[in-house]
């Protein structure tokens, strides 16, 4: 449960009271007391017979229960905050046999606090309250809407005195006397009943009065509620006058530029003005440009220099006043407009990715390869995860009938081979034992062609002899027969050469018939072959080119 410390407000009120006073949370004395004056000792008995609660509004709530005695009534009230307030409605009585008049209030405000607001409400001077009859006042205590200071205790007491004397005739008569009512409250400015009075006809009808509304200046009173000028004069007439007070504005409006929303391309600003009678034109200037008029409070600029920004408004009465967007305003302003900004980069990056994304995802689905010349990351162009892909491997399409190639992502292969013996083309080198004759091979023709012609020359030659000589020595020399000598032989000049000829050959074509069959007898014995190679890996590569290799994860 809160915890409050409570404000006292004492109020003592009597009928024919209406005034309002302003208190603080604590202890308020308001004395109402009845100076009983007449000319007859007859019956005067007037009294205070009920005091009631009639309405709570907020937190506000009673310290006690309201007393009274005689003409003197006791009320207190704690009140929290605004909103709060307590009503009561004070029964006053003539149980004697005078009639009476109200006829004059004295008020004395001991102290003030404009924190509470305290209203009377019910009577008008120089009214009759008949013998036998009643009246009700009613006493508002409430926590004044218009403070705007701290809350804290206070205190102060106030006193009203009512002056009341025997009516004329001590009876119910007929009067010619009406009722004067002083209007403050319908043109805004602050009760003023207790200048209620009834006068006689003809009887000059009091305007020295004044009241009182905060922002403009009493111009007077007035018939009319309307009326922009007060009467100089005016006498009672044979009914009921009401008089309105007549106030001048006098209160240039007030305003508080704001930034109220912006874009990319422009910003709007609210005039944000308060005036008492209301605001007839609004006046917009950026960058020291001729005013823009117009009667909405808010206006749109292309320009974001909102530190130049100035607005005038004009109330109805004319009073004119000029602002300009002031440094708080300003660093709001200029944050809206960053944001306004931000947003829009935002939403475009948004755009921007999601088109990126969605070409991409058309484009380049998740799983797809990405082949270039440059070690770029594919991400940082066209967006998506990728990493690097078959590095140092060629690219097959998938088979699903090779049983190398069926499902994707497989790997195989080698750069480099050696074979093994189950590699190799199937042959042998075994020889085996050998003894025998050939078979006959070799036969062959040879063709002549047809010939015809002489040969060359040929068959000239010598011959020698041998012999010996005288001492018996044998040579081959040539010789020549020699008759005459005593010898065998005699040694002498060579042989005449002998034998030159030449042969005619006419051959026709043909071919010679077959010969040179022959068969070879060969004798092996059984051994191995002897071994070569040495098993050096060879290159498995096809030609190629190399590129980078990506593909999109995500």
């Amino acid at each position: 449960m809160r915890q409050r410390k409570k404000k006292r407000i004492i109020i003592f009120s009597l009928l024919g009271l209406l005034c309002i006073m302003t208190a603080g949370y604590a202890a308020f004395n308001t004395n109402l007391k009845i100076k009983g004056t007449s000319s007859v000792s007859s019956n005067w008995d007037i009294r205070i017979t009920n005091v009631t609660t009639a309405n709570k509004t907020g937190s506000a709530e009673e310290a006690k229960a309201p007393t009274w005695t005689e003409l003197t009534a006791y009320m207190e009230a704690n009140l929290y905050e605004k909103g709060d307030s307590i009503e009561y409605n004070v029964i006053v009585e003539n149980r004697g046999t005078l009639d009476a008049s109200l006829e004059n209030i004295e008020e004395k405000l001991n102290a003030e606090n404009e924190a509470i607001k305290i209203t009377f409400s019910g009577y008008t001077k120089g009214e009759k309250l008949f013998k036998n009859s009643s009246q009700t006042i009613k006493v508002k205590i409430e926590y004044n809407p218009d403070y705007e200071g701290t809350s804290k205790e206070e205190s102060g007491e106030t006193s009203i005195t009512l002056d009341y004397i025997q009516a004329e005739g001590g009876t119910v008569t007929p009067t010619d006397k009406y009722l004067v009512t002083y209007d403050c409250s319908t043109n805004g400015g602050n009760d003023c009943s207790s200048y209620n009075e009834y006068k006689a006809v003809g009887e000059s009808i009091n305007l020295t009065n004044t009241s009182s509304k905060e922002g403009f200046e009493f111009i007077g009173w007035n018939t009319d509620k309307d009326a922009i000028e007060a009467l100089t004069e005016l006498n009672m007439l044979n009914q009921n006058i009401t008089l309105y007070a007549i106030f001048k504005d006098i209160t240039p409006p007030e305003c508080e530029p704001t930034i109220k929303e912006a874009t990319v391309d422009d910003v709007t600003i609210k005039a944000g003005c308060q005036d008492n009678i209301g605001i007839s034109e609004y006046r917009y200037s950026i960058n020291n440009e001729a005013y823009s008029v117009s009667k909405k409070d808010t206006h749109t600029f292309n320009s974001f220099n909102i530190s130049t920004i100035k607005v005038e408004a004009v109330d109805k009465a004319g009073n004119k006043s000029s602002f300009k967007i002031d440094s708080s305003n300003l660093e709001s302003g200029s944050k809206i407009i960053l944001d306004a900004l931000e947003k829009e980069y935002n939403d475009l990056n948004s755009r921007i990715t999601n088109h990126q994304n969605d070409l991409l995802n058309k484009t380049y689905p998740v799983g797809s390869i990405y082949i270039t010349t440059t070690n770029t990351n594919p991400s940082s162009i066209i967006g998506g995860i990728w990493e690097a892909y078959g590095n140092g491997r060629t690219l097959v399409g998938v088979n699903t009938n090779d049983t190398n190639f069926n499902a994707v992502n497989k790997t195989g292969g080698s750069a480099t081979n050696t074979l093994a013996i189950a590699n190799m083309p199937s042959h042998a080198h075994s020889i085996p034992i050998l003894s025998g004759t050939a078979a006959s091979a070799g036969s062959h023709q040879n063709s002549i062609p047809a010939l015809s012609g002489s040969t060359s020359s040929a068959g000239s030659h010598n011959h020698s002899i041998r012999y010996a000589d005288n001492q018996g020595n044998i040579s081959n020399w040539g010789v020549a027969w020699n008759t005459s000598s005593t010898s065998s032989f005699e040694r002498g000049s060579a042989v005449t050469t002998e034998g030159a000829h030449t042969h005619t050959v006419t051959t026709t074509a043909s071919t010679t018939g077959s010969s040179g069959a022959h068969t070879h007898s060969v004798s092996t014995k059984a051994t191995n072959t002897g071994s070569i190679g040495n098993g050096t890996a060879f290159t498995n590569l096809q030609p190629y080119i190399t590129v980078y290799i990506w593909k999109r994860t995500k």
